[in-house]
């Protein structure tokens, strides 16, 4: 079972450095613009794009039961 978490201040400065190499600074504010990053953490780790809407129903129902998949997938 994968759970989902927000990334951490370093995993998301490691995440949008990466981003920012890949797509350039442009690109990247406006993909992430009104998004969490959030991890994803099973078997492996995983990075989701999760709208802000989204992310909020997440925490409401995290305790209750734990999403099979969140938002955009990068790997």
């Amino acid at each position: 079972m994968i759970k989902f978490r927000e990334a951490t201040v370093k995993e998301e400065s490691k995440i949008r450095k990466s981003l920012h190499e890949w797509i350039g600074k442009d690109i990247l504010e406006k993909i992430t613009s009104g998004k969490v990053l959030v991890i994803g953490e099973g078997k492996i780790k995983e990075v989701f794009l999760v709208p802000m809407e989204v992310y909020s129903v997440l925490k409401k129902l995290k305790d209750v039961r734990m999403p099979y998949y969140l938002g955009l997938f990068f790997r």
